[in-house]
């Protein structure tokens, strides 16, 4: 089995990132998440040539849906830095929503293409898919958790 070494680039460059700052960090990561992740994503799952022609449309489609809950998860974030020293309760109030709003979506949008890709791969690899998704957003999100200070700090 191959080793999954994205938690080796993603740490490199989120510790460069954060020494620049969050804002510039969150636009920078989607352009290397998206180079990056299909190729990794390709060397976890070892798809055959079949498997391949059928999941990586299904991928690209997934991709699609996720980008405009993306972009709000980036906006919130970015939203909550250049406010943090203002916030008011309805600021506080509408950055939860919108964190609510994405979580949920995509959590229908991971239901959504489970059902789709456990219909041309192996239920094995499907998972294994989704484990590399959420490994990849937890170190995200471990690194975001860090670097971003809670209300009043």
């Amino acid at each position: 089995m191959k080793k999954f070494t994205l938690s080796i680039v993603l740490f490199l460059f989120i510790s460069y990132a954060f020494s620049q700052n969050v804002g510039s960090y969150l636009e920078s990561q989607k352009k290397v998440l998206k180079k990056e992740k299909k190729e990794i994503v390709k060397d976890v799952l070892e798809l055959t040539p079949d498997e391949s022609k059928v999941f990586w449309p299904i991928y690209d489609q997934y991709m699609n849906e996720l980008k405009p809950f993306n972009q709000i998860w980036v906006n919130t974030i970015k939203e909550y830095i250049d406010k943090y020293d203002h916030l008011t309760d309805e600021d506080a109030k509408k950055l939860f929503n919108n964190t609510i709003l994405v979580e949920e979506s995509k959590l229908r949008l991971k239901k959504k293409y489970y059902r789709k890709m456990v219909k041309v791969l192996p239920p094995q690899k499907v998972i294994r898919y989704f484990q590399v998704e959420k490994r990849l957003w937890a170190m995200i999100n471990n690194e975001l958790t860090i670097e971003i200070p809670l209300i009043g700090d």
